[in-house]
């Protein structure tokens, strides 16, 4: 969540960390909340977890396709969407999400316009294309970062306008 909101991947885990969530056979199923519970009650566990999570548990009533429950099928639970983001502030779903991460919109549009970029040149971006990612950004800014204002001047950007032909692979 972290890389796709707001550009800021988590670091991986340390070595020897167990990561698998996946309920173990034979117990009582579990939230995804109880499960990453493990980790935040872990003080070295929660240094990372206390960042990463909050997000995630902020948009707990969406499943693993979009649909919108209120019910944790598995644990057979109520689900709970509440959550403290790593600066403090308590949320209790995706609205109160939304209204913190349009509270600084040009953090989300920068990283939105860095995946559309990536979308529209077809490589991943470099450091000489971040320029014109800022460029974009700030412009759009004027326009209340429209996605049609983000469009139109990724495709007016020198990165878009001036790509090389695809070359095909040397034998």
């Amino acid at each position: 969540m972290l890389d796709k909101l707001i550009g800021t991947p988590p670091a991986p885990p340390p070595p020897g960390v167990e990561t698998n969530l996946t309920q173990p056979a034979g117990e009582k199923p579990k939230t995804v909340r109880a499960r990453l519970e493990m980790h935040r009650d872990n003080p070295t566990c929660k240094q990372c977890h206390g960042v990463i999570d909050p997000a995630g548990l902020a948009l707990e009533n969406f499943d693993a396709i979009g649909r919108w429950r209120t019910v944790d099928a598995q644990a057979k639970e109520t689900v709970d969407a509440s959550t403290v983001l790593a600066s403090g502030v308590a949320i209790t779903g995706p609205q109160q999400l939304r209204t913190q991460l349009v509270s600084r919109p040009e953090i989300f549009v920068r990283t939105l316009t860095e995946k559309l970029m990536m979308y529209a040149l077809n490589r991943e971006l470099q450091y000489f294309d971040m320029p014109q990612v800022r460029s974009v950004v700030r412009d759009a800014a004027k326009d209340n970062y429209t996605l049609s204002s983000l469009v139109l001047r990724i495709v007016n950007t020198d990165a878009f306008r001036k790509q090389g032909p695809v070359l095909a692979a040397s034998k």
